[in-house]
């Protein structure tokens, strides 16, 4: 479910920034406006994937597949799942 890569996101997102109180306005704002100051303390392909997982329209967010897909997680031993999920 979509809303699981959000939630992905969210975690991810956390982990990465100081971002202490969750709620959905508060954390895309934060992303948007804070990418800047930890893109420094984090990769591209970081800020790339908490983008697309935290896109509020889930019709725009990134699936599973192009999640396994993304190179922050290529390589990292998940390729077994890639055939099961569509």
């Amino acid at each position: 479910m979509k809303a699981d890569i959000y939630s992905i996101g969210i975690i991810y997102l956390k982990l990465v920034s100081d971002l202490a109180n969750y709620d959905q306005r508060n954390a895309y704002n934060f992303y948007n406006s804070r990418a800047k100051l930890f893109k420094r303390a984090t990769s591209t392909d970081s800020i790339d994937f908490i983008g697309k997982a935290i896109e509020v329209n889930q019709f725009l967010r990134i699936s599973w597949k192009e999640l396994l897909m993304h190179p922050l997680f290529r390589g990292r031993g998940l390729s077994v799942l890639d055939s099961s999920i569509d």
